[in-house]
């Protein structure tokens, strides 16, 4: 399985905190994959992205350092690690 479609199988947002086990669970089996997910979530999850007081702010800065270390990575995957790390800097 590719990372881009383990991603997109996570659709429950109403559970955030269920993304990186989902996207875990899915590449299974998948070592190269799983350790680029991994590298992409400890990027995008530094706390440098998050230091200000404006969620979308750092959510665009995160999203940036993203998609600058991992330029070979879908962006729909930055976007939903983005996402999934911005509920943790609620």
């Amino acid at each position: 399985m590719t990372l881009a479609k383990a991603v997109a199988t996570f659709d429950d947002w109403s559970h955030p905190w269920k993304f990186e086990a989902s996207v875990r669970e899915a590449l299974v089996g998948f070592p190269a994959e799983l350790e680029i997910f991994e590298d992409v979530m400890i990027e995008v999850s530094k706390s440098e992205h998050w230091a200000g007081d404006d969620l979308v702010h750092g959510g665009r800065i995160a999203h940036s350092a993203g998609r600058t270390r991992f330029p070979e990575v879908d962006v729909a995957v930055i976007d939903s690690a983005v996402r999934a790390a911005s509920y943790c800097w609620r």
